[in-house]
């Protein structure tokens, strides 16, 4: 009886301790998630001052946002999440973009050529933007 009593005790001792392994490893998962919203929100927010910016005309600020930009995807694409392979790949496309359009920019102002087709650049900006509003509401259906 003392065996059999030990053995069951042993057994909902580890059932507990696997309990309370998946409750740790699911909160974290969860707040890695809020990592990836709120870095999809930086992102979303830079994207949005990258157009402010193009519309202004403000070649150097462009650059700039460029930068923010780039960073957020730079984290996105490190940081563990639940984005598919699909969202990696687009948001690894719009960091490509982002540095091919500062690279261009910075080149055009620096030898005082014209600057990029506004409503083109708008155009792609706005392209990035639903891409990013995209891998938002994925990782928001996980939370």
């Amino acid at each position: 009886m003392g065996l059999w009593f030990t053995f069951q005790q042993a057994r909902r001792a580890t059932t507990a301790a696997q309990a309370a392994r998946d409750a740790s490893n699911a909160a974290h998962a969860r707040l890695l998630a809020y990592d990836v919203v709120a870095e999809l929100a930086r992102l979303a927010a830079s994207l949005k001052e990258l157009s402010r910016h193009i519309q202004a005309a403000n070649w150097v600020a462009v650059v700039a946002s460029c930068g923010e930009a780039g960073i957020s995807v730079v984290r996105l694409s490190e940081l563990p999440s639940r984005l598919t392979a699909d969202h990696r790949d687009q948001l690894n496309g719009i960091g490509r973009q982002l540095q091919a359009l500062a690279r261009r920019v910075g080149s055009t102002v620096a030898k005082g050529n014209n600057p990029p087709d506004v409503p083109r650049t708008l155009s792609s900006v706005s392209e990035w933007q639903l891409e990013v509003e995209r891998a938002t509401l994925f990782v928001g259906k996980a939370l």
